[in-house]
C-alpha cells in the first residue's frame, strides 16, 4: 500500500500538495497506468482474526476418523 503512494509522490509530486496539475504533467498522467493511480485495494490479509471455533471443529473431527480408523 506505501508503494502506490511513494510511487505517486514521486510520480506527481503536485497531487500531494494538492496544487493543481500544469498542462505538461497531465499529459504526462495520461500517459500513466491509470491502475497506479486508483485508490488501494483492501488487504485480504487479516492478521489475528482466526475463528478457533473452526480449528476445533476440524481437529475434533480428525480425531474421530483416527479413532474410528484404529478400531
Amino acid at each position: 500500500m506505501a508503494f502506490h503512494k511513494s510511487l505517486r509522490a514521486k510520480l506527481l509530486p503536485e497531487l500531494i500538495t494538492d496544487n493543481a496539475l500544469s498542462y505538461k504533467d497531465a499529459i504526462m498522467l495520461s500517459n500513466v497506468d491509470s491502475r497506479l493511480l486508483s485508490p488501494e485495494p483492501e488487504s485480504l490479509c487479516k492478521i489475528g482474526m482466526i475463528d478457533d471455533s473452526d480449528q476445533i471443529e476440524i481437529a475434533e473431527k480428525s480425531r474421530f476418523e483416527d479413532t474410528l480408523i484404529s478400531r
